[in-house]
């Protein structure tokens, strides 16, 4: 087995109700509570139930995660192959886990994806071979599939930490390349720079979403865990500047939702005004650092299009199409047009939603994210909801129902939950 499940015996070495019991892999018993244990990483409840993974599974998913942020670069060199390999992930965890546990929000998502593709039975255009949906299904599945895999079962917080921490990295390596090997979007749109690499290019929207990454667990790291402070400054800074050459204007609208969530969001039992003038302090100060670093570096085009806020008005066309979906929902409200029954491209991640499964479904998919958050806040896990907000804030612009940055933000937030770290 390449994943195995510690029992609270195995753990430590004794029988979980001897309290003086000493963990082998240096966790101590809480006083009061045979139960849970406190390690040098934290708090974690029920230590049977912790999965503890083989280097090698660990090295699988660390791999995942740098792929998903050079996928589209990959893909031009080898081929469209990244599915197949994430097929092969979640093929090789689920057949090495020993016990599984299905939470609300897992039957939830089982519900809404099987009640989208049953709602290709009352599209206009009810055949699967239908453009829209034969270019997600793969991918669709590949990732409901993922996040069942990482969401249903404990893994260890040292795991998950890593794991974060390569999605910080990735996400600033991403930033820095695109100081060099930025050109016009397209080859032809001067007011948006994207990162370029063997002539291959991603959505600007989509880049803005990866660097978006980086800056919000960079700013957690500042924030909250007065961790490597001028380092992650650094990368803020690089990745702000980075996100602003894409001119994506729903990645710097998102980059400011994040910021006031961060302002007000709090890892202890009460919010005190002291903290929030601290956080609000700090964070102005990297604001104006950035914007500073933007006026003497960026190009006229872009910062006139970031800074121009008349411009936000029309949106690229969002409005129009916007107001398409608007009349699509009114029509079919409670079941949609189905997955595949009207036109795609809406730029809006939860209007495609309610147009393709209508209000039913939708709210399959709502009530999911609304278990997770209310658990994230419960536990005072900051970094879940900085997650959460960071995946799900990008796809109010972009359809991103299959995009892996958007099911990242929930895996990360879930298995943050499953390790259960909680701030004293």
């Amino acid at each position: 087995m390449l994943v195995t499940l510690r029992s609270g015996c195995e753990a430590t070495g004794k029988r979980p109700t001897e309290r003086k019991s000493t963990p082998s892999y240096g966790a101590e018993p809480l006083k009061g509570d045979t139960m849970k244990y406190l390690t040098n990483e934290g708090y974690i409840e029920n230590v049977e139930d912790v999965v503890r993974v083989d280097k090698i599974l660990r090295f699988l998913i660390y791999i995942y995660i740098v792929i998903s942020f050079y996928e589209a670069y990959i893909n031009q060199l080898i081929g469209s192959y990244t599915k197949y390999y994430l097929l092969f992930i979640i093929v090789i965890y689920f057949s090495s886990y020993s016990k599984i546990k299905l939470e609300k929000y897992h039957l939830l998502i089982i519900s809404w994806l099987i009640f989208k593709f049953a709602s290709i039975l009352w599209g206009s255009y009810n055949s699967i071979g239908s453009s829209n949906v034969s270019t997600q299904l793969l991918s669709q599945v590949g990732m409901v599939g993922f996040f069942l895999v990482m969401t249903i079962v404990k893994f260890e917080y040292s795991f998950v930490k890593k794991i974060i921490d390569i999605s910080l990295y990735a996400s600033v390596s991403m930033g820095f390349l695109s100081l060099f090997f930025s050109e016009a979007y397209l080859f032809a749109f001067e007011s948006r720079q994207v990162l370029t690499l063997f002539g291959t290019q991603n959505d600007p929207n989509n880049m803005a979403a990866f660097f978006l990454v980086g800056i919000s667990i960079a700013l957690y790291y500042i924030i909250f865990e007065k961790e490597h402070i001028f380092r992650n400054c650094i990368f803020i800074v690089m990745n702000g500047f980075a996100l602003s050459l894409t001119a994506s204007r729903g990645g710097f609208v998102s980059l400011v939702v994040v910021i006031v969530l961060i302002v007000f969001v709090t890892n202890k039992r009460k919010l005190y005004f002291v903290d929030i003038m601290k956080k609000i302090i700090l964070i102005v100060m990297i604001i104006v650092s950035l914007f500073i670093v933007l006026k003497q570096f960026l190009p006229v085009s872009i910062f006139d299009r970031l800074f121009s806020f008349d411009s936000y008005k029309g949106g690229s066309g969002r409005e129009d199409l916007w107001t398409t979906a608007a009349t699509l929902i009114e029509k079919k409200p409670f079941f949609g047009w189905g997955w595949g029954g009207y036109e795609s491209g809406l730029h809006n991640t939860y209007l495609t939603m309610l147009c393709d499964v209508g209000i039913v479904g939708f709210s399959l998919f709502l009530l999911a994210l609304f278990s997770i958050c209310i658990r994230s806040i419960k536990f005072r896990m900051p970094l879940g909801i900085i997650l959460l907000v960071t995946g799900l804030g990008p796809s109010f612009f972009i359809d991103a129902i299959n995009k892996r940055f958007f099911w990242n933000a929930l895996i990360l937030a879930i298995m943050l939950l499953n390790s259960h770290k909680p701030h004293k």
